[in-house]
């Protein structure tokens, strides 16, 4: 009876065991939070986003500042396969980070600072990957308070080389369900160096590592221990007021190092410009090239600070020391260029009296080449070259025999000549009235087919009937087209290409000579060949 009873009670009690297991594993299941931004904004007073640029004065003023930080696609979780990496989960898809943030620079050669992150909204989608749930950011959350130390120990604001250390801390503030903290305490020690060449290149570079009391594993990504480097170089226009140039950001964990999933490498186009002495503002646009947690696909940032006008005596000093080292400078390029005047002035006089002597002989040279053109184009003119009657100055092909022409652009010119977009023709003869081609003229056509076969054979051709003004308009008008079409057609049956041939008839609408005699009328009966698409190349 006891043992049976014990029994009874012992079911129960297993079972509220095995709940409580599954619950505990459930909870074990759910992927922790993290802070998720990589970008960690320089201090403030830097030329860079991301790299200090240690050219800070200790004025004791002190320097405010606002970074915002939009990130799209910041954390997603990746299946691998054959063909690469597949999105599965966007737990982040898009997130908006302010940073405020101060510092203050004391002794010339020390800086100390403090920056508060603000997840300021935050948006993605949760899901589950095996037996692991991946919880979305919450809209809104602090991040870990950041508290850093800067020493410059080489160089001062101006030089071509300045080195220094880098302190990080930061304090266990932030909110891991808005992806906002990594609940550790953690610390970076970073090596900088930056420099400006010329005043019109601003560069830097950094390495550090990152040492923290708490390792995170998330998905197939390690966030705690790990090295950090970058390099920015920089273009300085409008006096130093502006900077624009590339940022690179790379960092690594030491578990895994060097591989996908735990390495950032992040590349931004940034740019500052200096509103005032007081005030500057910055924009920036950049992406992760890795599915490094935290890598986005694209990254936005806009930064303004603000500063107290103490900056602007120690602009004014510097530009007071930058004018006296002008001011020399200019003194002695002034001697300098006395002396080189004076060289000079003799070398000119020398130099403009041969130039003188030089545009006498052209000048005559000139006179004389013009004047044996002249004579050369007067006895060109009076003679006849081609042999064919026609003076050369009366003649358009002096370099061809051809017959007289009614047209003076025709004059002298053989039959299948091109004069401006039309073919020379002697005249083709039609029985009166008609459109059949009396034989006496097939010579013609001959000498006009060889023509035409001579020329490219992307041309084409608009083939044009004229009568004289003797017979009913519209009569005329209907013959001259039968008498262009008869032209093709005769063209066609010696194996001249139709489609290259169109018909036209303007009747009497364009004579050559005025219809009053029978020498005129003749030259307005005629046909003519124009090319149609002369911009066609041979």
């Amino acid at each position: 009876m006891t043992t049976t009873r014990l029994g009874n009670l012992s079911r129960p009690a297993g079972l509220l065991l095995f709940l409580a297991a599954a619950a505990a594993s459930a909870a074990d299941a759910t992927a922790p939070g993290f802070s998720l931004t990589r970008f960690e904004p320089a201090g403030r007073g830097s030329r860079f986003f991301t790299l200090e640029s240690l050219d800070w004065r200790g004025n004791q003023a002190p320097i405010l500042g606002f970074v915002a930080d939009y990130a799209h696609k910041p954390l997603v979780i990746y299946r691998v396969n054959a063909t690469g990496e597949q999105e599965v989960i966007t737990v982040a898809r898009e997130m908006l980070v302010g940073t405020l943030g101060g510092s203050f620079s004391f002794a010339n050669n020390f800086r100390v600072g403090a920056d508060l992150p603000v997840v300021m909204y935050a948006e993605g989608t949760s899901g589950q990957v095996g037996l692991t749930e991946y919880v979305r950011p919450q809209r809104s959350g602090i991040g870990d308070l950041r508290l850093s130390g800067d020493w410059r120990f080489y160089g001062s604001a101006n030089d071509a080389l300045r080195a220094g250390l880098g302190l990080r801390l930061y304090l266990p503030t932030g909110d891991a369900g808005a992806y906002a903290g990594n609940r550790a305490v953690r610390g970076t020690l970073t090596a900088q160096v930056a420099g400006e060449l010329a005043r019109v290149i601003a560069w830097s570079a950094r390495l550090g590592v990152e040492l923290s009391s708490r390792e995170i594993s998330y998905a197939s990504g390690n966030i705690g221990n790990g090295a950090h480097a970058g390099l920015a170089i920089a273009w300085r226009g409008l006096g130093g007021r502006l900077n624009v140039g590339p940022e690179v950001a790379a960092s690594t964990s030491f578990s895994n190092a060097f591989t996908r999933s735990n390495t950032s490498l992040e590349v931004l186009l940034g740019a500052h410009y200096d509103i005032t002495p007081s005030w500057r503002v910055g924009l920036g646009i950049g992406r992760g090239t890795t599915p490094a947690l935290g890598s986005p696909a694209v990254r936005g940032l806009l930064t303004v600070e603000w500063s107290p006008s103490t900056e602007a005596a120690d602009a004014c000093r510097d530009q007071l020391a930058a004018d006296a080292a002008a001011r020399q400078r200019e003194q002695g390029e002034r001697l300098a260029a006395e002396r080189r005047a004076a060289a000079a002035a003799a070398a000119l006089a020398a130099r403009e009296k041969a130039e003188a002597e030089r545009q006498l002989a052209e000048r005559l040279a000139a006179e004389r080449d013009a004047a044996d053109a002249a004579a050369k184009a007067a006895a060109y003119a009076t003679a006849d070259d081609d042999g064919d009657g026609i003076m050369n100055s009366e003649d358009a092909c002096p370099g061809e025999a051809g017959p007289h022409h009614a047209e003076r652009s025709k004059r002298g010119c053989p039959t299948g000549a091109v004069v401006g977009d039309q073919l020379v023709l002697d005249v083709v003869r039609f029985q009166t009235g008609s459109d059949v081609i009396l034989a006496e003229s097939n010579a013609t056509l001959e000498k006009v087919f060889a023509a035409l076969q001579k020329l490219p054979a992307g041309y084409t051709y608009r083939v044009e009937g004229h009568t004289d003004d003797r017979g009913p308009a519209a009569f005329n008008k209907d013959l001259s087209v039968r008498r262009a079409k008869s032209v093709i057609a005769w063209l066609v049956a010696r194996g001249f290409d139709a489609k290259r041939l169109s018909p036209a008839g303007f009747g009497a609408e364009q004579p050559l000579a005025a219809n009053d005699s029978d020498l005129n009328r003749q030259s307005n009966r005629r046909v003519e060949f124009h090319i149609t698409n002369l911009e066609v190349k041979p």
